[in-house]
């Protein structure tokens, strides 16, 4: 076990006399010529001891003992014969003694001496061992992902399938939102309508953009009433979220239903909060789009994607109306050739042209 030993009491070095021989030889720099031998291993031992009533700092001995040296000791002190030096030597044991490093040391060891007087003291690294590298560089298989020329194609798969990729697990999934079957969303959407409320907010002109079951803690965060929060929290089935966007009160309706009723309804300005466009709705924005562009997009392929403003702090904002920005293109890997910005609130195309 590593022993860790500072003593500043006025007292005698409790290692023998011959330890203050080896070391005070070393501060009166009468040393004889003597051999240096040299000695390596991690630090089991270091201890710093006083000498004399001075109290003074520099009058200090240091020992340590080293694994696989059994109990001989080495030590010196920090006044002799270059104070600078031994106190360097003191910061590099010290720190070799935390940090669990191997280190080396070389020393000398006079005739009646029980102490190697160490007077050089380094840390290396060992060397990390290479193994050797392939002849030729390895071929890497490429992915192949099966991407339909019309990626925004109803029938896409999305994301992109791996070609020939085997032992695919399907994991579940909870805690997140799960979309709704056609039937599903047809029903959804029947519901919603049948509520007076609701059909009173969506106008004649609306869309029903997402259907979805979400958790009670999704909900809880939609910003709904006290008395609903309760509810949330006391109910044990997920809750189907029905959003729809108003263009004749240009406003965001959020339908919440459970076991068939609606049970809450949240309104949002569309200047707060935005969910994505709904294929109904780039279809529409195209369209438009085609119509003010013309000729020139006859043969492109156009999709389109909400539209977020550039905002003066250049925060992330929404537009106050619902606005799509449409871009058309010879091939949907290339760049586009024009674009629109479409505001389906009021039918109208805002800007079009090229994009160069």
């Amino acid at each position: 076990m590593k022993k860790l030993r500072i003593c500043f009491s006025r007292m005698r070095i409790a290692v023998g006399a011959a330890l203050l021989t080896g070391l005070v030889l070393l501060a009166g720099a009468v040393v004889l010529a003597q051999e240096a031998t040299q000695a390596t291993g991690r630090i089991t031992y270091l201890q710093v001891q006083s000498i004399g009533d001075s109290g003074d700092l520099t009058t200090m001995a240091i020992v340590i003992q080293l694994a696989g040296q059994g109990d001989r000791q080495f030590g010196f002190q920090l006044d002799a014969p270059n104070p600078a030096a031994q106190q360097a030597m003191f910061d590099l044991l010290r720190d070799a003694y935390f940090n669990n490093q191997v280190v080396s040391i070389e020393y000398t060891l006079g005739p009646g001496q029980a102490i190697g007087v160490i007077r050089r003291v380094w840390v290396s690294q060992p060397e990390q061992p290479v193994g050797e590298l392939p002849a030729s560089v390895p071929e890497v298989a490429a992915l192949e992902f099966a991407i339909p020329d019309e990626r925004f194609a109803g029938d896409a798969i999305f994301p992109p399938q791996i070609v020939g990729a085997t032992n695919v697990e399907i994991l579940p999934v909870e805690g997140v939102s799960i979309g709704l079957t056609p039937e599903e969303e047809t029903e959804v959407l029947e519901l919603a309508l049948a509520n007076a409320e609701v059909r009173g907010l969506l106008g004649e002109r609306f869309n029903l953009l997402t259907a979805e079951r979400i958790p009670v803690d999704i909900a809880l965060g939609k910003d709904v009433a006290p008395e609903l929060a309760d509810r949330l929290l006391s109910l044990e089935r997920p809750i189907t979220l029905a959003t729809f966007f108003s263009y004749d009160n240009n406003l965001v309706v959020e339908v919440f239903l459970q076991e068939r009723e609606v049970i809450f309804i949240n309104r949002r300005n569309p200047r707060e909060y935005q969910p994505p466009e709904s294929p109904e709705e780039v279809e529409q924005a195209v369209a438009l789009a085609r119509e003010a562009l013309g000729r020139r997009v006859a043969e492109l392929t156009g999709t389109a994607i909400l539209a977020f403003p550039v905002s003066a702090t250049g925060e992330p904002t929404f537009y106050d109306r619902r606005v799509l920005y449409v871009a058309f293109y010879e091939r949907l890997d290339a760049a586009p050739l024009f674009y629109a910005l479409v505001d389906l609130t009021n039918q109208e195309v805002l800007e079009a042209g090229p994009t160069g």
